[in-house]
């Protein structure tokens, strides 16, 4: 089975099971893109949408929960809030009734909502009382995360509208895995990761969010163009390719369980794969267009990681050898977020004289903006010539 009829056999088994789960196109975009998130483990995503984010969010939820049973947790970023209560809004769900109380919450229980933010749970699994909450003690300890509500995804809209130290607080925490609230410490969910859903860009500027939180996200998806349909007479997934999911899942039942997903470790990466991996990079980090300054060791971690899980989500047959084509799938996509595209001539020279030295802004005019070519374009440009 060829990867292109593996993918879409599974897309096919999606939609036999849940018939009214998602418009067909985004469904074919969306899932290819959070199946190799779930099977990397520990990778946070951006999905850019032309649409309205909210909308997008749900979707990704929907998927995340129904499909692959993972506990998915859903929030709206209206505007800048207190670190602690943003922080909380993310990870911590708030006890049943605990919006409609007006008594200063204790602490043994959890803060009611903010007015800055909204949030909904697509989990199957019933978040805990505030009762079984462990009591903060005077010194930090670890408290097991059975014992509180710990999405395993949480999908965020509007992060670029949190506060400076609100992003570089998750920054931090997503590179710990872990969170401290007050003085206890709860550790992240095996497989932990955040989306960030965020309206498309103009092509040539990184997101809207702080460098040292960007550089969290292994990699980003559009969903403003149609992808590439999929076969729709493709049979389902052979049981031989993925271990022993469910035929028939029930309301229940996730159809792929996230526990039961394959992991990479059983591909193979050749020198000359790595070779290809690296000097792409390293292209688009010297580019005379392009500011690559957050190309970072961990871009080049995300991206060999990347590359490995590619290998069994866009296998061919029962062959999980990484190819070059694996490669100039996946790598675009996780340099594109980091990248922008300088002003003009007059930036790209001083781009390459202080490359290093730390970003540089040259002022813009109209004259710089003129034959000024996205990031996409670029990227195309240095996959034909590598």
């Amino acid at each position: 089975m060829s990867s292109h009829n593996f993918l879409g056999g599974m897309l096919q088994s999606v939609q036999e099971a849940y018939p009214d789960l998602l418009d067909t196109q985004v469904l074919k975009t969306l899932f290819p893109s959070l199946f190799m998130a779930l099977v990397a483990r520990n990778t946070n995503i951006i999905i850019h949408t032309s649409s309205q984010p909210a909308e997008i969010q749900k979707s990704t939820a929907k998927v995340l929960s129904t499909v692959f049973g993972v506990q998915a947790k859903r929030v709206n970023v209206r505007s800048p809030q207190p670190l602690g209560e943003f922080m909380e809004s993310l990870f911590v769900s708030p006890s049943s009734g605990s919006s409609s109380s007006k008594r200063r919450p204790s602490r043994t229980s959890l803060p009611p909502p903010s007015s800055h933010f909204t949030e909904g749970s697509d989990s199957t699994v019933p978040p805990p009382s505030a009762s079984r909450l462990p009591r903060p003690r005077t010194e930090p300890r670890t408290v097991d995360t059975r014992l509180v509500y710990l999405p395993q995804v949480v999908v965020i809209s509007n992060l670029e509208r949190a506060s400076r130290a609100a992003q570089l607080a998750l920054a931090e925490a997503l590179r710990n895995r872990q969170i401290i609230l007050d003085t206890t410490t709860w550790k992240f969910p095996e497989g932990f990761f955040v989306v960030y859903v965020s309206q498309v860009g103009d092509g040539y500027e990184r997101p809207a969010v702080h460098t040292t939180l960007l550089d969290h996200f292994a990699f980003s998806i559009t969903l403003a163009q149609t992808a590439t349909p999929m076969p729709t007479s493709s049979p389902s997934p052979r049981i031989s390719s993925l271990p022993n999911f469910p035929q028939t899942p029930s309301r229940k039942t996730p159809l792929f369980p996230y526990d039961r997903l394959p992991q990479p470790d059983s591909t193979y990466t050749s020198p000359s794969v790595t070779h290809y991996v690296n000097a792409l990079i390293t292209a688009a980090r010297h580019h005379p267009e392009l500011d690559g300054t957050f190309l970072t060791v961990r871009c080049v971690k995300d991206a060999e990681k990347l590359v490995r899980a590619a290998g069994l989500v866009f296998r061919e047959d029962e062959d999980m050898t990484i190819t070059e084509a694996h490669v100039r799938r996946v790598v675009p996509p996780i340099l594109a977020h980091r990248l922008r595209v300088r002003d003009g001539p007059r930036d790209q020279i001083m781009g390459i004289l202080w490359e290093g030295a730390g970003v540089r802004n040259w002022g813009r005019s109209e004259e710089t903006q003129q034959g000024r070519r996205t990031i996409r374009t670029i990227l195309a440009e240095i996959l034909a010539e590598v």
